[in-house]
């Protein structure tokens, strides 16, 4: 099935699939859209999903509390840096895993949602 046979998008993330070539020819089709062709494929896919009425996805944190652990990753910055400048290198090496395991848990707890 060549590129103009495909029907059209109706999600999002068929929007992102599609190449930027494919994008502004869709684009073309909306003649109150100026500047398609600077455009960054991003930037195409949100225009596009908004003209349409395509909802846009976006991230949410379920299950804990987001505020508490970025406060916690703020404060190991803190201790971080003192390290850095004492130059203690084990107490270094064991804050960075602590701050790379509180952004893993926030990674791990974020879903996308229509």
């Amino acid at each position: 099935m060549s590129e103009e046979e495909k029907p059209d998008p109706k999600t999002y993330h068929d929007l992102q699939k599609m190449t930027v070539g494919r994008l502004r020819e869709l684009a073309a089709e909306y003649e109150d859209l100026t500047g398609v062709t600077g455009m960054h494929k991003e930037t195409l896919v949100d225009t596009l999903a908004k003209k349409r009425g395509i909802e846009i996805p976006h991230k949410v944190v379920v299950g804990i509390d987001k505020a508490v652990l970025k406060a916690k990753i703020r404060d190991l910055k803190k201790i971080r840096d003192q390290h850095l400048e004492e130059r203690d290198h084990e107490q270094l090496r064991r804050t960075r895993r602590k701050i790379h395991r509180l952004r893993h848990q926030l990674r791990r707890a974020s879903r996308v949602t229509a």
